[in-house]
């Protein structure tokens, strides 16, 4: 198995650190914070990957396609938390 590279793990490392700021920052708001932490740590991962793997030409790496999937179920998680 391959080892998953140095700077995957610091993006995933400062879209966490964002997640937790920006849930500290907005503490007063209306929103949950379980809606807003998960909203940005699922923005963040999207657009990493769209930046980061812009074509689908070949098939992402495993830790890619987890990392995708982490990003599509905090955003999915998100939205329906927010709707209840």
């Amino acid at each position: 198995m391959p080892e998953v590279p140095t700077h995957c793990w610091a993006a995933a490392a400062v879209a966490v650190g964002a997640s937790v700021v920006a849930t500290q920052l907005h503490s007063d708001s209306k929103v949950p914070a379980h809606c807003i932490g998960a909203s940005m740590l699922g923005s963040a991962t999207v657009a990493s990957a769209l930046v980061h793997h812009g074509s689908l030409m070949r098939a992402p790496a495993w830790y890619c396609v987890v990392g995708g999937v982490a990003g599509a179920s905090a955003i999915g998680y998100s939205l329906t938390a927010r709707l209840q």
